[in-house]
């Protein structure tokens, strides 16, 4: 008897993990039902969190027998805009732009351009400042000049006392 335990037991928590895991991975939102009742261009979120607009793919075809338009999708906010577009960034929520991404290829059966995606915004040159608030001009610490002046002096000192010595 428990040699059957033993060779089943494996076998039996590879089944179980299977029955409890697999339909966890098909239970993801349609990317339509975020833009249920929303206008177009309006916000949207995904679980996850993901954030996007409400976007019509007009190459799509919306079955009659559903109640919700799945041709009104909540996609990257770029998907829909031009690049160097204000968009929100879709899995941070921050503020971005949008930007055309390399080695990327549009999906045919989509009318979205997927190759423009929200990123982070480049950094803005540091402003130019005059007057007042203008940066100072780099010089040697106080302390190096100090230090600096003394070895002088001593030296100096050190060369008259050898004077006055021989």
């Amino acid at each position: 008897m428990s040699s059957f335990n033993v060779v089943h037991l494996p076998l039996t928590s590879l089944t179980l993990l299977v029955l409890t895991c697999a339909p966890a991975h098909a239970n993801i939102p349609a990317a339509y039902l975020a833009c249920e009742g929303a206008e177009l261009g309006e916000s949207c979120v995904m679980t996850g969190p993901q954030y996007g607009v409400c976007v019509r793919d007009t190459l799509c075809e919306d079955p009659e027998e559903t109640a919700v338009n799945e041709c009104v999708l909540c996609v990257d906010a770029c998907w829909a805009q031009e690049e160097g577009t204000e968009c929100v960034r879709p899995w941070t929520g921050e503020e971005g732009v949008c930007e055309a991404q390399t080695q990327c290829t549009d999906r045919e059966e989509t009318s979205f351009t997927e190759c423009v995606r929200c990123v982070e915004p480049p950094e803005p040159p540091p402003a130019e400042v005059e007057g007042c608030n203008a940066p100072v001009l780099r010089t040697p610490p106080t302390t190096l000049t100090l230090w600096a002046l003394l070895c002088v002096w001593l030296g100096v000192r050190c060369l008259k006392v050898r004077k006055e010595q021989s």
